[in-house]
């Protein structure tokens, strides 16, 4: 039992850091076997989730923004409990596929899911993994509809990652430059917003978390889409995030942002947007 839990805090530690996604499915895979013939029924109810996430970003799942295919089926979502921690992570994993792919109503209905995730899990990685998707949800909710409490919301997240990184956890300071280019932009701070999303490009790049990297590639490309007239930046920008987010494996993510903004990369070429990325990243 000792080293299946070993088993699958590696397979779920991987997917947090950013390691590539065909390595998750590859270890997952191999290991989901070696639990069912030792009969560790609770510790792979544990993997499936992490696993299901990963094929789900690699585009090997009917709808990637649904927590359901190859390894998470719906038989295996029956077996578990209505409450209790594994209810939780599933909650989790399936709200950070809705911000992914763009259901921010869903992520809206599982706030209440995982509302007891940081009380249950204290000092888990998740935690922190969990506040960045969550904080963000809080954002694109504030910008979207204009409505204080989620603004709030964001702002209240944004201040326990200070909290946190004034304590010392090194891996969140990219996550509150991030938090605060979207607070700049969300009130019509372009030059603020634009250094912020520099610093949490720049930082990123340096600890070699691959997909916030892309992630905040993706961040700073919309918000220069938004602003900008011009199609160079957010040419720019979006094309790199495409390109680590291939880079990291997540497949369906890279291709979901083609269909997003086809002014970018259909309207332009995604070939010619590909090369010019590569003539100009920098990070």
């Amino acid at each position: 039992s000792f080293a299946m839990s070993n088993v699958q805090v590696h397979c779920s530690l991987a997917l947090h850091i950013g390691r590539p996604l065909p390595t998750i499915d590859s270890d997952a895979r191999f290991y989901s076997r070696t639990m069912k013939e030792h009969g560790e029924e609770f510790m792979l109810a544990c993997l499936l989730p992490v696993w299901q996430y990963a094929l789900n970003l690699m585009g090997k799942s009917d709808d990637p923004a649904v927590l359901i295919g190859d390894a998470l089926k719906e038989e295996d979502i029956a077996k578990y409990p209505k409450k209790g921690m594994l209810k939780t992570w599933m909650a989790v994993y399936q709200m950070w596929l809705a911000y992914y792919f763009d259901h921010l109503e869903l992520c809206c209905k599982l706030f209440s899911e995982v509302r007891d995730l940081e009380t249950k899990t204290r000092a888990g990685y998740i935690v922190w993994r969990h506040a960045l998707i969550e904080g963000l949800v809080c954002f694109r909710l504030a910008q979207k509809t204009k409505k204080r409490n989620w603004k709030r919301r964001g702002m209240k997240i944004m201040e326990k990652i200070k909290k946190w990184v004034e304590k010392g956890n090194v891996n969140c300071i990219h996550i509150l430059y991030l938090f605060e280019a979207e607070m700049a932009a969300l009130e019509g701070k372009a030059d603020k917003a634009k250094q912020k999303y520099g610093d949490a490009l720049s930082l990123s790049s340096k600890i070699g978390f691959i997909h916030d990297k892309a992630l905040i590639m993706e961040r700073t490309g919309d918000f220069y889409f938004k602003v900008e007239s011009d199609k160079y930046w957010p040419s720019h920008y979006l094309g790199l995030a495409r390109r680590f987010y291939n880079i990291w494996g997540a497949k369906a993510k890279a291709d979901a942002l083609v269909k997003k903004y086809p002014s970018i990369f259909q309207d332009c070429g995604a070939l010619a947007v590909a090369r010019s990325v590569d003539r100009r990243a920098s990070y």
